[in-house]
């Protein structure tokens, strides 16, 4: 779909250049192809590049950067926010960083310092260093790996073969039940209102799991929680403010990094 859109665009007249060690598609749409052996050292030097690639997304007034999250690593994404932050191109409409992944709702983790990939998390449990998981959302966590954990406890909207292995089922709310921030892969942050009202919600039945495995008193509220994703990554202090429904975050280097 997004393949579609950029192709569609560039009919339209937007001009688009790739940025890659390889060959892709999309070299065949325009002749603004930058290639090199090292991807991180091509976006270091992006920026003083003479190439008219570089020369054009210096001093257009709007640009996005896209690139597939599967395909790079943690520090030439370092180098991609570092780019459009030195270029001015960065937390506005038509701005910015879009980041394509497989899981379209897991910006604002990614903005946290969540890291790991679906296949590390499955050697982990073929190995053994995970015997416990709780996944939160739906997942299409292969059976013949949820049958390997000692425990498995899932949160989910819609049935999946994980299910028959999970020793805990919990209903989890749909977007309807829900209330809170999402923020799009573009960095943009929006409030989302409850329609209806669940029996019992996603985030208490996080609380329940908190206090249960962590036998912890400390207070779990979604205030408590909001400070919480501020103190990892300050970009996102307007959620602190009810009546920022609205805003943009500019990606910045979290505080701790972890999976």
């Amino acid at each position: 779909m997004l393949a579609t859109k950029i192709r569609q665009a560039n009919r339209d007249g937007i001009r688009i250049g790739t940025i890659n060690t390889r060959e892709t598609l999309m070299d065949k749409w325009t002749p603004d192809n930058i290639k090199g052996d090292n991807l991180a050292d091509l976006l270091l030097n992006f920026n003083q590049h003479n190439s008219a690639l570089a020369k054009s997304y210096r001093d257009a007034g709007r640009a996005l950067l896209i690139y597939d999250k599967d395909a790079l690593s943690y520090d030439e994404e370092l180098k991609l926010i570092e780019l459009a932050q030195k270029s001015g191109h960065l937390g506005s409409t038509g701005n910015g960083i879009i980041q394509v992944k497989s899981k379209a709702n897991s910006q604002g983790l990614y903005d946290l310092g969540v890291r790991g990939t679906r296949t590390e998390l499955l050697d982990a449990i073929d190995e053994g260093q995970v015997k416990g998981l709780l996944v939160f959302g739906d997942s299409n966590l292969p059976p013949e790996y949820a049958a390997k954990l000692s425990f498995l406890a899932v949160q989910a909207t819609k049935d999946s073969p994980a299910l028959a292995e999970a020793d805990v089922v919990l209903a989890g709310s749909s977007l309807a039940e829900k209330t809170g921030h999402i923020t799009s892969s573009e960095g943009r942050v929006q409030a989302i209102k409850q329609v209806f009202t669940p029996s019992m919600g996603s985030f208490a039945q996080l609380c329940y799991f908190w206090h249960h495995f962590d036998r912890s008193d400390d207070k779990i509220d979604p205030e408590t929680a909001r400070e919480a994703v501020v103190f990892y990554n300050n970009a996102y202090e307007n959620i602190l403010d009810p009546e920022n429904t609205n805003f943009w975050v500019r990606p910045e280097k979290v505080k701790n990094k972890r999976r």
